[in-house]
């Protein structure tokens, strides 16, 4: 595709504008400044730090327009995360980025892996310290066959009070996570967690298995 010269013209950017509508294509995220940035490009930007952004700076993210204003965004996201302010290595983005792209090779599939339930997981927490395999067999979430499990145990303490079900009650007081492939696709869900503010299916209160 040839190279799109953005001119500082309304005109020109609803000419623009239409021919992308058009073609299928996202319309450019409008503002009058300097380089303009696709929605879609936006977006898929956010994905990269959306696990670690506050409510309050997906809302500041939101305002942005400009490829200047989300790469000072994007500096500033980091240099607050950084550990050591003002030096140029940032651990926690390099761990951050590392996890990712571990995430992103191990559960690739119909989507980024690390845009996965596991992947998520494994970026926030890191590696669990075993991870136990539950075949196929009689587990049913709800009225949902359940095809196989996978349970990762951290070595931490649970961060919740954790409610009575089937999930509880193992490795009770322990971190962990639950997810399941409902579909018999190999994709996994996060079903249960021990964690604070984390999902968990209603439907695991039912959870019958062997």
């Amino acid at each position: 595709m040839g190279k799109v010269i953005i001119k500082n013209s309304c005109a020109f950017i609803l000419i623009i504008n239409a021919i992308l509508l058009y073609n299928g294509c996202n319309t450019l995220h409008s503002i009058g400044t300097t380089m303009k940035i696709f929605r879609s490009e936006k977006d898929s930007l956010f994905d990269e730090i959306k696990y670690l952004a506050t409510a309050e700076e997906e809302e500041e993210y939101d305002t942005l327009e400009s490829k200047d204003e989300i790469n000072n965004f994007m500096v500033n996201f980091w240099e607050k995360r950084n550990p050591s302010p003002g030096t140029k290595v940032n651990e926690i983005k390099n761990e951050y980025f590392k996890r990712k792209e571990i995430a992103d090779k191990r559960f690739k599939g119909f989507k980024k892996g690390s845009m996965t339930d596991r992947g998520r997981v494994l970026i926030l927490y890191g590696e669990p310290m075993t991870i136990e395999y539950y075949n196929s067999g009689n587990m049913f979430l709800g009225s949902s066959k359940v095809y196989g499990l996978e349970l990762w145990l951290y070595n931490k303490v649970s961060g919740s009070h954790e409610r009575s079900n089937y999930f509880s009650h193992i490795y009770q007081g322990r971190m962990k996570f639950v997810f399941a492939d409902l579909h018999g696709y190999g994709i996994y869900d996060q079903i249960y967690s021990s964690e604070k503010d984390e999902f968990i299916d209603s439907r695991v209160y039912l959870f019958q298995g062997n």
